[in-house]
C-alpha cells in the first residue's frame, strides 16, 4: 500500500489502533509524514510533488524524494512519541479559525499508531498566512517535521532508487527543446493532458539517462511526441512506499 493510499484509508484518530508499548514498526512502514498538497498550482506539479519528509520504520528519512538520512531507532522512537502527543487528540480535518483563505495548500501530518496504521491530520492553510488558526499542537508537530526535513537536506546524501515517477504535462508551447526520447514509450494519441507513469527496469534507466530532472514547479524541459504535441516533462525517484 502506498503512502497516499494509506492516507485515504485512515478515519478519525479515535478509531486508530494504539500501538502496544513493545511494538515495533516494520522496516517499510511509514512512521511519520509531512506533505503539502493542493492549492493553486498546475496539475503536473501536483502529480510530481513528493512529501516534504517521510520516515520509515527502519530509520530511513527522505526529504523531497531527493535527500536521505538514516535515523537511529532511538531517534525514530522519540519522533513517534512526540508526534503522537501532538496529534492523538486532533480531528482528521480540523476547522481553522479566522477569515477564510482561498487557494492555499493543505498540510498533512502523519504518525504511526500501531500495526499498519498511519494516523493523519490534514489542516488547510496551516502555514504561510500568519496568526494562530489551529491549536498549538499542530504547529508544534509541523515544526518537528520541518526541522527534521531541514536536517536531512543539510546532513543527508542523495536519494536514489531503481524506480521513477515520470510526469508529462501537455503544454501550450509550440516549440520543443527536443523530440520525445526514443528509449521511452511516448504518450498515446488518446492520453490525458497529464500523463503519470511509474517506471522500473530499462524504462526507468532510460528516463534517468534521457530526461533532465527539474525539481519544483519548473520550467520543465519540453519534448515533442510523434503526434506533434509538446509536453513539459520531469521525473523523480519513487519512495519505498509508492
Amino acid at each position: 500500500m502506498t503512502a497516499v493510499s494509506m492516507l485515504a484509508a485512515i478515519g478519525h484518530p479515535a478509531a486508530a489502533e494504539a500501538a502496544r508499548p513493545d511494538e515495533r514498526p516494520g522496516s517499510r512502514q511509514v512512521v511519520a509524514l509531512l506533505r503539502e498538497w493542493g492549492g493553486y498550482i498546475r496539475p503536473g506539479f501536483k502529480a510530481i510533488n513528493p512529501p516534504e519528509i517521510i520516515i520509515y520504520g527502519n530509520g530511513l528519512a527522505v526529504a523531497d524524494a531527493d535527500r536521505r538520512l538514516r535515523l537511529t531507532s532511538a531517534d525514530v522512537g522519540a519522533l513517534v512519541r512526540s508526534l503522537r502527543k501532538d496529534l492523538d487528540d486532533q480531528p482528521r480535518t480540523p476547522t481553522p479559525s479566522g477569515p477564510r483563505v482561498y487557494d492555499a495548500t493543505t498540510t498533512t501530518l502523519g504518525v504511526w499508531t500501531g500495526g499498519s496504521t498511519l494516523r493523519t491530520v490534514s489542516a488547510y492553510a496551516l502555514q504561510g498566512f500568519g496568526g494562530k488558526r489551529y491549536p498549538d499542537a499542530l504547529y508544534r508537530a509541523q515544526r518537528t517535521l520541518t526541522t527534521l526535513a531541514d536536517r536531512v537536506r543539510r546532513e543527508g546524501s542523495a536519494y536514489r532508487a531503481d524506480r521513477v515517477r515520470l510526469v508529462a504535462e501537455l503544454s501550450s508551447e509550440r516549440k520543443a527543446d527536443a523530440p520525445w526520447p526514443s528509449a521511452i514509450r511516448e504518450p498515446a494519441k488518446g492520453d490525458t493532458d497529464v500523463l503519470v507513469r511509474k517506471l522500473t527496469g530499462r524504462q526507468a534507466k532510460a528516463v534517468i539517462r534521457s530526461v533532465k530532472r527539474v525539481k519544483g514547479p519548473g520550467p520543465w524541459p519540453l519534448y515533442r511526441d510523434g503526434h506533434g504535441r509538446v509536453y513539459s516533462v520531469t521525473w523523480r525517484f519513487l519512495l519505498p512506499s509508492e
